[in-house]
């Protein structure tokens, strides 16, 4: 990662929860995007598809890097389901805010842990036994030196 920029965000898709059936069978294909920057797309990480789980693991690392620690922007977080026929349906959408990714720097280890919450547009995203979809992750910021 070239440019001047402040710091890195290590981010760990861990995993998500109660998803909600979105194919035909009862299941769900998913994936996460996760970006940052102007207009939430500078820069983006795709996972993995998971196949037929409404409760997926991934575990993937991956490093962004933040150009402006006191203006750090929002980390958006989408959860699609893959369909192999049709165009991808998008799940929902969270927010890690900006807030919260420089208080994870006020932390000992500068890593924390992050349960978001899904939305599908104001309400929030409920898969099985009405439970709210979440995504968790981790997150790390290191100084640049």
């Amino acid at each position: 990662m070239e440019g001047k920029h402040e710091a890195i965000l290590t981010i760990c898709v861990v995993s998500a929860s109660n998803l909600p059936k979105a194919d035909v069978l009862g299941s769900c294909d998913p994936y996460v995007k996760v970006k940052i920057g102007k207009g939430g797309g500078q820069f983006e990480y795709v996972t993995d598809k998971k196949l037929k789980t409404l409760d997926p693991v991934w575990n993937e690392t991956f490093d962004l890097p933040i150009w402006q620690l006191d203006n750090c922007e929002d980390l958006t977080i989408e959860l699609w389901d893959w369909d192999r026929m049709t165009q991808d349906d998008l799940l929902g959408t969270g927010t890690v805010t900006g807030a919260e990714i420089r208080r994870v720097l006020d932390e000992e280890n500068a890593s924390k842990g992050v349960e978001v919450v899904m939305y599908s547009g104001r309400d929030k995203l409920k898969g099985k036994n009405h439970q709210e979809t979440r995504v968790s992750m981790t997150l790390g910021v290191k100084r640049r030196q």
